[in-house]
């Protein structure tokens, strides 16, 4: 393993535990995953020359405002949908076939959640531009919208399904954790995000 490897598996260890410390008041957790893909997107670009503590607290501090109404949003939307699902999952009949739509919805919540952060981490874009830029990234290439949520999706899908990848993902998460899925999401949107966001506008507000 080289030393670039090492230093920047390292940095997600620590981005990943920053990033946890930082969610537990819950309310706080958006700016936090803000923070860390702050740092994700360096990473990404082999960007390793950076203190990663001083990264992380100036983007938490400055998105903090910013992403409380945000995550709040969608928090509750989760909850409601999670909730439809497993009232329906109890129904009979044909009721039992709506959680089929919230499951649609649900999806496509996660995947603008995907992409939401990391663009708020990038921006200063107002929430009505973020919103609509979220949206046009999403159309503008749904492979790759697709891979990003089958990258958040995935790892919960194992743990509930197979014994096995339940065990390797378990790993991964006690030594990665959210870093890992963050860095590999940063991966896929960092060229797109860059070039879009200095096309249209990406520092105003």
């Amino acid at each position: 393993m080289s030393v670039q490897l090492k230093k920047k598996c390292a940095m997600l260890v620590i981005a990943n535990i920053m990033c946890i410390i930082c969610s537990i008041p819950i309310v706080t957790a958006g700016a936090a995953y803000c923070a860390l893909y702050s740092i994700m997107f360096r990473l990404a670009g082999n960007d390793l020359d950076f203190n990663i503590f001083q990264e992380f607290i100036v983007t938490f501090k400055g998105k903090l405002r910013k992403s409380i109404i945000p995550w709040i949003s969608i928090i509750i939307l989760y909850g409601f949908m999670v909730s439809d699902i497993v009232l329906c999952h109890r129904m009979s009949g044909w009721v039992a076939y709506l959680r089929f739509p919230v499951y649609v919805l649900l999806a496509i919540l996660i995947l603008l959640a995907d992409y939401l952060f990391p663009l708020m981490a990038r921006s200063n874009l107002g929430a009505k531009k973020l919103l609509l830029n979220c949206l046009f990234f999403i159309m503008r290439s749904p492979i790759k919208a697709v891979a990003i949520l089958l990258i958040h999706v995935f790892p919960l899908y194992g743990v509930i399904t197979d014994p096995v990848l339940r065990v390797l993902i378990i790993i991964i998460n006690v030594i990665f954790g959210v870093a890992l899925v963050a860095y590999l999401t940063a991966v896929l949107l960092q060229s797109e995000i860059d070039g879009l966001t200095a096309s249209r506008g990406g520092k105003n507000t």
